[in-house]
């Protein structure tokens, strides 16, 4: 395991109300953000794989840890890291929930026959079922992320225990997005029906 580094973060309170619907303010969680790395479990591969772990920790009210989530960020299939998102991260984290996020090989370095992707998403699962057993594990995925999240439920259900799963505008359908990148890059995409369109460069 590489070297830890932490910093405290105090992220920003959110209004909440109780069960009686009176409102309250909600003391803030202070964050702790560590960032590490662990051994990719493919044969013969050195890959670390980079994490960032934001643990909500005791203030004044003493905050309880409620599960672990691992966050799997978006970015086309292709783009993004543990650094992504982190509003999202921090929000969760104001919840009582450990999270996890990771740079996972992605896009041109893991092509989609290799299946390192999923290899890399695997290791940090078991990476978070092993480091947190007393705590429900969770997945959270933002675009690309979210079919991550919805496939590896589909996949680990049965071997291993996932509470529950938060697709966050998943991209439900990997085939359609391929073809509306296609069409972004040749340039066809408006004509072709659709109204949010990428550059070429960027599909």
């Amino acid at each position: 395991m590489g070297n830890c580094q932490a910093v405290n973060n105090k992220a920003t309170s959110a209004d909440g109300h109780d069960d009686g619907g009176s409102s309250r303010k909600q003391p803030p969680v202070d964050v702790t953000v560590t960032e590490t790395s662990i051994p990719s479990s493919i044969e013969n591969d050195k890959f670390q794989i980079p994490i960032k772990i934001f643990t909500p920790t005791t203030t004044a009210n003493s905050t309880t840890k409620r599960a672990v989530v691992f966050f799997i960020h978006g970015g086309i299939f292709a783009l993004g890291d543990m650094h992504s998102h982190p509003t999202i991260s921090h929000a969760l984290c104001q919840l009582g929930l450990v999270v996890v996020t990771a740079s996972f090989r992605n896009g041109e370095e893991a092509p989609h026959e290799s299946n390192v992707t999923m290899r890399d998403l695997n290791d940090v699962v078991d990476h978070c079922l092993q480091t947190y057993k007393d705590l429900p594990f969770g997945l959270v995925g933002s675009s690309s992320g979210g079919f991550f999240a919805i496939h590896l439920c589909q996949t680990l259900h049965s071997t291993k225990t996932i509470a529950f799963c938060i697709p966050i505008c998943p991209v439900a359908d990997p085939f359609k997005r391929a073809s509306y990148l296609r069409s972004s890059i040749s340039g066809s995409a408006k004509s072709d029906g659709y109204n949010a369109v990428h550059t070429p460069e960027k599909s």
